[in-house]
């Protein structure tokens, strides 16, 4: 990525790449001293970055809006369950399914109900 970015840009222009990925274009940007203007939607990924890049720069990451430092969010992230979480997932309620076509209706599948975590 940074042949191209030295071949059709300035230093201190722009580099857009609207899918980051792993960060490859925003480590190219700070290695030939072109600002990024990036995306990346998966948070998985977004972490891979933000590591690389701090790793890269010796920087650490803060979040604009209130100043916590990548590394306190990460860590608020993956903080263990609370004890209300964990009764919430035992006490689910068993939901009741009508088997896949082709298969002999001998009564209903059981099956637990999953919680849909990404809701707050």
């Amino acid at each position: 990525m940074r042949r191209p970015i030295l071949n059709h840009t300035h230093r201190g222009e722009l580099v857009y790449d609207p899918f980051l990925g792993s960060g490859t274009t925003l480590a190219a940007c700070e290695l030939t001293e072109r600002v990024c203007n990036g995306l990346e939607i998966d948070p998985r990924y977004v972490d891979v970055i933000l590591t690389r890049w701090q790793k890269l720069v010796g920087k650490q990451a803060r979040l604009e809006g209130d100043g916590r430092t990548f590394e306190e969010i990460r860590a608020e992230r993956t903080a263990p369950a609370t004890a209300d979480f964990v009764g919430a997932q035992k006490e689910a309620p068993e939901v009741r399914v009508k088997p896949p076509a082709g298969e002999p209706l001998d009564g209903f599948h059981t099956r637990q109900a999953v919680p849909d975590l990404h809701q707050p």
